[in-house]
């Protein structure tokens, strides 16, 4: 009786790749695996390496002028893609952006409902956000501006401001540094130095003596 024949061994570059396809549709192998579609894993944004991922956030969240605060203002529509984008991106726009608020006559207005909105995601970073204050000098009034302090006060998150030259908004600045350095003390420690600032605002300017 003749021997058996041994199985021919399998050709290693003719191996078909499972779960993978030519364009025609046919099954694809190593040996013809010019033009593969891989089905297996579909690409995706998230797929993408995070760094990849920051830089096109950034082209799309980061403006090169201030972001003006209005009762109107929005998070991006970006940050409500899924769950993974808004927490890869929400700190990144409050943080990397500057923000512009109107302050008209030393009025809070919408400095308070803005820092609630900020305070939400402070636990996430101790990065100070950058706020630039609009200052429309409309007159001198020192119960706006002690409103306004104690929303600086209440709210303990470092801010920028864009110095001024006038005395005007050097009072405004210097009312901020008092309120600001002492985040965390008693509100009557700060009106300590707020007194001592009316008494020189009112030789300067007697408005800021009127109640």
């Amino acid at each position: 009786m003749a021997p058996k024949r041994k199985a021919e061994a399998e050709d290693p570059s003719n191996r078909p790749l499972k779960g993978m396809k030519t364009p025609n549709g046919t099954p694809a192998t190593t040996k013809a695996n010019t033009d593969v579609i891989d089905y297996r894993a579909p690409a995706s944004f998230l797929s993408l390496s995070a760094e990849l991922r920051n830089q096109i956030y950034e082209l799309a969240l980061i403006e090169d002028d201030d972001i003006p605060v209005t009762k109107d203002l929005k998070e991006p529509g970006l940050l409500f893609v899924n769950r993974q984008i808004r927490s890869e991106t929400r700190l990144m726009w409050f943080v990397q952006n500057r923000f512009e608020i109107p302050i008209t006559d030393c009025a809070p207005g919408l400095l308070e409902p803005f820092m609630r909105f900020f305070v939400r995601i402070r636990p996430l970073t101790n990065q100070p956000m950058s706020i630039d204050y609009g200052f429309i000098q409309t007159g001198r009034n020192w119960a706006n501006l002690m409103e306004w302090c104690r929303v600086v006060h209440r709210y303990p998150c470092a801010m920028e401001m864009s110095y001024y030259s006038n005395r005007y908004e050097e009072i405004i600045i210097a009312a901020h540094e008092i309120a600001n350095s002492h985040v965390g003390a008693p509100w009557a420690v700060c009106e300590r130095g707020f007194k001592t600032l009316r008494s020189v605002a009112g030789r300067l300017d007697t408005r800021w003596l009127d109640d």
